[in-house]
């Protein structure tokens, strides 16, 4: 299974940076955090797509919603 960095070093820093029309800092704050912000979703699983790279769900902040519920 494919993570963050593995992710961002498949489809490349600047293929990312200017699909999300982000700075580098963005993308190296993803990899050091090892998740990437939910509103990235749809764009990285295009590019993900596009690479024929797995993009799993779980690598994305998106809210828990048993942790929501609680």
């Amino acid at each position: 299974m494919d993570n963050v960095k593995s992710i961002i070093d498949k489809i490349g820093r600047d293929v990312l940076c200017q699909a999300l029309d982000v700075g580098k800092a963005a993308i190296s704050n993803a990899a050091t955090r090892s998740e990437f912000p939910s509103r990235w979703y749809l764009v990285i699983k295009r590019e993900c797509t596009r690479a024929g790279v797995e993009c799993p769900e779980t690598l994305f902040g998106f809210a828990d919603p048993v942790r929501a519920a609680e």
